[in-house]
This record gives C-alpha cells, sequence and structure tokens, in this order.
C-alpha cells in the first residue's frame, strides 16, 4: 500500500540528488501541508457552500482548516513520524473531497480528479484500519447518493477496487487462507 510514496520519494532523490533524510522530511512538510489546505477545499466547496457568504465562507473554511492543523492528532500523528499515519493526515480530507465532488458533479474531470486522488491515497492504508474507517466515513457520502441510481455508485466502487487492489486482493488472500496463524503469533 506504500508504493506511491515509495516511488515520490525514489523520484524526488533520484532528480535533486537530496539525502533520503531530505526528502522524507519534504515528505511529512508537504503532507502537514496537503492536509488543512484539502480541509479548507472541502469546508470551502462542499460543507459550507449553500449556507454562507463567500466571506463568511472563507472565514469558516480557514478555521476548520486551522484546526485540523493544530489540533492535539496532529501532533500525535507527527511526533511518531510514522508516515502511515502522515498519509492519513494528509489524504483523508481530500479523498473525502474527491468523493464528493464526484457525487455531486460527476464529469470526467472530477472523475479524473477521484482516481489519481485514490490512487496517490493508498499509503494510509498500510494499515488496513484506516482503509476500514475511510470506508466506514465514505459510506454515508456514498448511501446519501443512492437514491440517484447505482451507476455512480457502481463506477466509484469498480474505481476504488481497481485503484487499491494492489494491496488488497493479497490482504483478502491472506485472510482466507492464513488468517488461523495470526491467534498463533506470540
Amino acid at each position: 500500500a506504500d508504493l506511491p510514496r515509495i516511488l515520490f520519494l525514489y523520484l524526488l532523490s533520484a532528480i535533486s540528488h537530496m539525502p533520503i533524510a531530505n526528502v522524507r522530511y519534504l515528505w511529512t512538510f508537504l503532507a502537514l501541508t496537503i492536509g488543512p489546505v484539502s480541509t479548507f477545499f472541502l469546508l470551502h466547496h462542499i460543507f459550507l457552500k449553500p449556507k454562507f457568504d463567500p466571506q463568511t465562507k472563507r472565514a469558516a473554511s480557514f478555521l476548520g482548516a486551522l484546526f485540523y492543523l493544530l489540533n492535539l492528532a496532529t501532533v500525535q500523528y507527527f511526533f511518531t513520524s510514522f508516515e502511515t499515519f502522515i498519509a492519513f493526515f494528509a489524504f483523508f480530507p481530500l479523498i473525502i473531497l474527491a468523493t464528493t465532488l464526484y457525487f455531486e458533479r460527476a464529469s470526467l474531470k472530477h472523475y479524473l480528479f477521484l482516481l489519481v486522488v485514490l490512487l496517490v491515497s493508498s499509503p494510509p492504508f498500510l494499515i488496513q484500519t484506516f482503509f476500514v474507517v475511510t470506508s466506514l466515513c465514505l459510506a454515508p457520502i456514498i448511501l446519501s447518493y443512492l437514491r440517484h441510481g447505482w451507476k455512480k455508485i457502481f463506477i466509484y466502487s469498480l474505481t476504488l477496487f481497481a485503484t487499491q487492489s494492489y494491496w488488497l486482493l493479497p490482504q483478502i488472500f491472506f485472510a482466507f487462507t492464513n488468517a488461523k496463524e495470526v491467534g498463533l503469533s506470540h
């Protein structure tokens, strides 16, 4: 599941000739930037859209993004510097934004945005519980568009499975064939 992050780090170190420690710091600060920026756009374009005037929307979105950046969970994520948690911080609001945009206004542009986001956002799913949490958070969004027809939901589900199958299929195979060995480990 960590393949997009590894490819990004490899390409960046090959292009820039930076030491790998600096490349990891760059990844961390990039994730620290992506999370609040995507939270700002999520709040601004989706949740606050019909309710407030533009100035209030910008201020509320900024405060929401600032809260996402400065809360204690962020300190906990970044203090240990475990890339899976850092990637989850960065990509979770982006996944919700891309999913909501696709279901609200299905177009080729929004579908391609969703596809790219789902492709690059798989590093948090190295811990499969994050995939379950993300799926549970996306379920109400997906189910709210159920009355509009199954086509969008089917395309979304197929896209999600296709973009995550490179790590999801081996996990499913292990669960069916060797799950009993987990209980035997000491």
